[in-house]
């Protein structure tokens, strides 16, 4: 065997070894997340049975005599539809409808709601934008916490009302968004910072005569919000991610800008960033799996591999 092929079956044997150690890498991570799932499941069901009651233990212990208190009353609420989007985990989903402004995601209201839910939507067609108050039916935790720490802030934590974590004593989001049309039961919006299947609570029409304080004097944010120490992010493809992308051109969009706009504003918790830096980093988006790398020294993430999955599991 000649050299050079020598040399080119090593480096042939090399990549596939570094492949194979990025797979390794990748499932080591997902079974460390799938064993914290299985914790706090494990966690809610050994709660329900410990909480559990027969209805006459429940009826027995109801005093007539003592009215409830406000904060004791169940409030059921009605999942009026559901939003599909091409992002089905919460890792990789941006965080404000701002990052992805121009990606298209599909609202459906249900028929159980209303005989006729294409109804309940004349008139919505002359507005730009719209609230859209949705369920955060991922969340895995039952611990409520008083303060977090969101991405923004790198580490210091504030009180969770003054802040848009989903992690709230009630999970329910709040996002403004661009009506870009209306079919039958289904609302077309840019502008997704929402996982998909999540379920929606209400929808209203944007006004900013009502919605928007009258002069920007007004309106005051911490220091945090217009300058956060967390920086915007480079984002670079490897040759060989361009040519996977390059593979799976679709025409619902550029899904390598999609990917940048992602990336770019760092989609890692604070916890991933200071636990897990310099290690590789997969989400999903559509039906692609997109591993990369963050260099927080430089403010680079390199893209290495774009590859086909299932998101239906």
């Amino acid at each position: 065997m000649s050299t050079c092929k020598k040399e080119e079956l090593i480096k042939n044997l090399e990549n596939q070894l570094g492949l194979a150690r990025r797979e390794i890498n990748n499932l080591r991570k997902q079974l460390k997340a799938l064993s914290f799932i299985h914790k706090k499941e494990c966690e809610k069901i050994k709660e329900d049975l410990k909480n559990w009651r027969c209805l006459g233990c429940k009826t027995q212990a109801v005093s007539p005599s003592l009215p409830k208190k406000p904060s004791d009353t169940n409030i059921k609420m009605r999942n009026i539809g559901i939003i599909r989007t091409q992002f089905p985990e919460k890792r990789g989903t941006p965080r404000q409808p701002t990052i992805c402004s121009e990606t298209v995601a599909k609202l459906s209201l249900n028929n159980d709601v209303f005989t006729n839910p294409e109804h309940t939507l004349e008139g919505l067609e002359d507005f730009s934008h719209m609230w859209i108050l949705f369920h955060f039916h991922k969340n895995q935790t039952a611990h409520k916490k008083a303060k977090v720490a969101p991405p923004r802030l790198n580490g210091d934590r504030t009180g969770v009302f003054a802040s848009r974590s989903p992690h709230r004593p009630n999970p329910i989001g709040l996002s403004l968004v661009k009506i870009v049309r209306i079919e039958e039961n289904n609302v077309y919006f840019s502008g997704v910072d929402v996982v998909d299947e999540t379920p929606v609570f209400d929808i209203k029409p944007y006004i900013p005569q009502y919605d928007s304080p009258l002069t920007a004097e007004s309106v005051s944010v911490p220091p945090w919000i217009d300058n956060s120490t967390v920086k915007t992010l480079r984002v670079v493809f490897e040759e060989s991610a361009l040519i996977q992308l390059n593979n799976f051109k679709r025409d619902d969009g550029d899904i390598k800008a999609d990917i940048e706009k992602v990336l770019r504003e760092d989609p890692r918790s604070v916890y991933l960033r200071a636990k897990w830096t310099g290690h590789y980093y997969t989400f999903r988006m559509r039906n692609l799996q997109i591993c990369c790398k963050f260099d927080d020294q430089s403010h680079i993430v390199t893209v290495h591999e774009v590859t086909t999955c299932d998101c239906n599991n």
